[in-house]
């Protein structure tokens, strides 16, 4: 039962980040389809945007136009100088309210009875012109054939007819309350007379649309969030697009496509939903084809009425059939790049937030793992001094005792024991100094003095002060240097503390060979450093502990099942103290051939 906790202790860290890795993993993937909801919505919301925008567009367009048509309804018949009383009035007032004004380039009173043609401008001049200098030739042959063929006897009943290859909008006219009734009558006698507004459609083309389309297809700042065409489907005639770059691949590849609401043609036809918007979607989703059902009719078939303004007059197009349709794109090339981009970056934020937070994780597992393996190593150390300070404790006092109690006599005995006591003094106050130096160097409270260092005396002091330990453990000892060498940098006591752990080092895992070498020497005259080499003949170092040599408390297998004594810190305090110092310590070793430890010093400058 001992070892359950040892190996739960062990294996949580691994646990831990396996749940968070799996944790993160359920997120990502839940984050990924929250992505992809959020994307399908987005999509949607733009889409039901641009129909918004679309739907504004017609809105306004219908709006001048109805605004235009309802001003010149009600004019009255021409007067003497062929125009109606109303007219001039009506004229005025476009011009002054409407933003639009230029559309209207001039009006036209014809007379069925005769040739009379009368011009009015938008300024109000009045000239009688003929049809070869109008261009209507065509439209009276129509208008002559509207009046012998339906004659028409209330106003309610004459439509507004728009001849879209003259780029016309005529009306007949009627005799207003005031006129009596023989001019009534004469006047549906001799046919009627009608009104033709002459509209500038290259204004239209130039101006107005592309207004239109900054205002309702721009984004807050007036930058352009969608470019747009104007398409006859009848004809493929295309009749405006906001970019010159748009062509007839273009035309297949659009976000978003449905007829004009404004001008529509009569009779039956089969359009069907657009293949891009929300009502092609939902008709898509819920099984019923891409085709509307007709209303009373063959299905798939829909009539479309007539336009229908805001004072319910009618246009009705007359000529070649016009079937219009708008085909929007987003300026960044379609909607789906948009959202893939957007979901792209929402993606790359989200799993950079997941990465961040693993790391986090990550890193807080590991620091937790690194703080529970140092508290146990802090525990070991603690047990480890405590049983290395007993014994000299207990020694120390058993030879006071005898001391005390006169069991011992004669000189020889006593100093006996002085040595004794003094011994395991000396060991004592050696762990004790281990000690303070590591707090003294964890604190930084431990002040390096740089200075030049002979090599050769420095080596020799270290020997000399290790000679008497070991001696005692039967090693024998060969110090070397090479001659001539030159001064380093260096703290005099940190190299001396330094050498005084490498030579303990080499006497407690030595044995087996029983010798310490110890040589200072030069590579090469050119060389910046001078190497003090501790070898040792002992068994070497296990390859699974080199990386851990120099962490504080370590202590190898070989010190455990050999008992042999240390608190695990020399190597650390020699380490750094060397790098105090600007100074390297290194190590080599093979197992069964020992370990050389080198401390390599840089040497003093000239000045």
């Amino acid at each position: 039962m001992a070892g359950i906790p040892i190996a739960v202790r062990k294996g949580w860290p691994a646990a831990t980040i396996g749940l968070c890795l799996a944790t993160l993993i359920a997120l990502a993937g839940l984050q990924f389809q929250w992505t992809g909801q959020l994307s399908r919505a987005q999509e949607e919301s733009l889409l039901l945007g641009l129909e918004n925008s679309v739907a504004q567009f017609e809105r306004e367009i219908l709006r001048e136009l109805s605004y235009l048509l309802s001003l010149f309804r009600s004019l009255g018949w021409p007067s003497a100088d062929g125009l109606p009383p109303h007219l001039q009035t009506a004229m005025r007032r476009w011009v002054r309210t409407s933003r639009y004004s230029p559309l209207l380039r001039r009006a036209l009173v014809y007379s069925h009875s005769g040739s009379l043609l009368v011009e009015l401008s938008p300024d109000g001049s009045r000239a009688e012109v003929s049809e070869r200098e109008t261009g209507l030739g065509a439209v009276r042959e129509r208008l002559d054939a509207y009046a012998e063929s339906a004659p028409l006897r209330t106003e309610r009943e004459a439509p507004w007819r728009l001849f879209p290859s003259a780029g016309v909008v005529c009306r007949r006219l009627f005799p207003g309350p005031e006129q009596s009734a023989e001019r009534v009558l004469e006047a549906a006698a001799a046919g009627g007379s009608y009104l033709v507004l002459d509209l500038d459609w290259s204004f239209a083309l130039s101006s107005a649309l592309p207004e239109l389309v900054a205002r309702f297809f721009s984004d807050a700042d007036g930058e352009p969030l969608y470019r747009l065409t104007i398409v006859n489907r009848r004809s493929g005639t295309v009749l405006y697009k906001s970019d010159e770059s748009i062509d007839r691949q273009s035309l297949e590849l659009a976000d978003f496509r449905r007829p004009l609401r404004v001008v529509r043609p009569t009779g039956l036809q089969r359009p069907g939903p657009p293949p891009r918007s929300l009502e092609f979607r939902r008709l898509r989703e819920t099984g019923r084809g891409g085709q509307a059902p007709a209303r009373g009719g063959q299905p798939g078939l829909t009539r479309q009425p007539p336009l229908v303004g805001r004072d319910r007059s009618i246009v009705r197009v007359d000529g070649a059939p016009v079937d219009l349709e708008v085909v929007a794109w987003h300026v960044s090339g379609s909607l789906d790049a948009v959202v893939s981009a957007q979901r792209t970056r929402s993606l790359a934020l989200g799993f950079g937030v997941l990465l961040i937070l693993g790391g986090a994780v990550a890193l807080l597992v590991v620091s937790a793992s690194r703080s529970s393996h140092l508290a146990k190593m802090q525990m070991d150390f603690v047990a480890g001094v405590s049983h290395e300070l007993r014994t000299p404790v207990s020694v120390i006092c058993s030879a006071g005792e005898n001391l005390a109690d006169g069991i011992v006599a004669g000189g020889g005995q006593t100093r006996k024991y002085g040595e004794l006591i003094r011994d395991q003094g000396r060991r004592l106050s050696a762990m004790i100094e281990q000690a303070l130096q590591f707090a003294a160097l964890r604190s930084s409270e431990r002040s390096i003095q740089l200075e030049k260092v002979d090599v050769e005396a420095a080596v020799r002091e270290a020997v000399n002060q290790a000679r008497a330990a070991i001696d005692q453990a039967g090693f024998s000892v060969d110090v070397s240097s090479s001659s001539g060498l030159p001064p380093v940098v260096a703290d005099p006591g940190g190299v001396q503390q330094i050498l005084a752990n490498l030579l303990s080092n080499a006497v407690k895992y030595g044995r087996p060979g029983r010798w310490v070498r110890v040589s200072a020497r030069q590579r090469t005259p050119q060389d910046d450093e001078v190497w003090i080499e501790v070898a040792d003949g002992g068994s070497g170092i296990p390859a699974g502990e080199r990386d851990r040599i120099f962490d504080p408390f370590f202590r190898g297998e070989v010190a455990g099942s050999g008992s042999i004594q240390g608190s695990g810190l020399g190597l650390k305090l020699a380490r750094d103290l060397a790098v105090g110092m600007g100074a390297r310590l290194s190590f080599r070793s093979k197992p069964g051939q020992g370990t050389v430890f080198a401390l390599r010093l840089p040497v003093a400058s000239q000045s």
